[in-house]
This record gives C-alpha cells, sequence and structure tokens, in this order.
C-alpha cells in the first residue's frame, strides 16, 4: 500500500486515478534540470574533444544512461553501421551495467573502435562538458517517451535523436 502516488504529466496523473487511488494522495512532479550541473561551456567542448582526440568536423552522438536492452545502445550500435561511410562521426555512450560487456565486444568484434566508445560513469557535476562536447544526444530506449536525460541534453541545447517506438 502506498501513501501518495507522483506521476510527472497530466496523463500519467490521469492513469494514477483510473487505479482509485486517492486524488488528495497524488502530486504532478514534472521533471525538471539543475542548470547549474546542465549547462553549455565553450571551454568544456573543447577542451573534451581534445583530451579524446575528436576533431571539430566530427560529430559527436551521445547517449547517457544504463546499459541494458531496454535503453537501446546496442541496437542503436547496430543501425550506426549503417551510416554512409562519408559521415564522420563518434559515438559516446556514458553509463554502465548489464550490457557493458556485449556493446563493448560487438564493437570490438565489428571493426568499431573509431567511431564507438564507451565512457563508462561520468559524475552529474562533469556530465556538462560531454552534452557540450556533442553535437546530438541519442535517446534510443525502447521504453522511457520522458528520460530526464533528454531534458539535460536539451538543457545543452542538443538535436535529440529519439527511437520511433517511443515517439
Amino acid at each position: 500500500v502506498a501513501n501518495y502516488a507522483t506521476g510527472l504529466t497530466p496523463e500519467t496523473m490521469s492513469d494514477i486515478e483510473s487505479l482509485n487511488f486517492p486524488k488528495h494522495l497524488s502530486y504532478m512532479v514534472p521533471n525538471g534540470v539543475d542548470t547549474s550541473k546542465f549547462f553549455y561551456s565553450e571551454v568544456g567542448r573543447a577542451a573534451l574533444r581534445q583530451s579524446l582526440g575528436i576533431s571539430n568536423d566530427t560529430t559527436i552522438l551521445l547517449t547517457v544512461a544504463s546499459l541494458q536492452p531496454r535503453k537501446g545502445q546496442y541496437c542503436f550500435i547496430k543501425e550506426a553501421e549503417k551510416f554512409p561511410s562519408n559521415f564522420k562521426y563518434k559515438y559516446l555512450i556514458i553509463g554502465t551495467g548489464p550490457d557493458e560487456d556485449r556493446i563493448e565486444d560487438y564493437v570490438a568484434n565489428h571493426g568499431l573502435a573509431d567511431t564507438i566508445m564507451v565512457v563508462g560513469y561520468v559524475p552529474n557535476t562533469e556530465l556538462y562538458k560531454y552534452h557540450s562536447a556533442a553535437d546530438v544526444y541519442v535517446h534510443p530506449s525502447f521504453q522511457e517517451g520522458q528520460a530526464l536525460s533528454e531534458i539535460e541534453a536539451y538543457a545543452n541545447d542538443l538535436k535529440i535523436a529519439v527511437n520511433k517506438q517511443i515517439i
């Protein structure tokens, strides 16, 4: 038995009500971003690109999420293999999780080490550098339609590519 229920959107609140949960114990709490942690930095962009050896003419695609099947990174890598050969990109995946070995094995076994990089865990206080360095945030999830990671990317003015299954 829950004492309270929260939802992100009016639609979620309607779903909670349809479950006969008491309306006076239900609260809408929309996602938000701490803009003191998530912001664009030209200095951060240049420094991170330089430290990773990524030139300014390379498009950086970025995903920040736990590495697991429902988050879609593995499937996106398979799609990225189909990009035109003249598209110069680097896909940075920030996170750890049960799909990490599968992703790294696929990258190694398919000659993708020059374009795909599993960064691992990055503290929230350092994520702004990756968002600043990136050109497109990739949200390949199969289940999350309103992820906080998208809002964080949007706070850095990134273009956002979303899995068609959750549009």
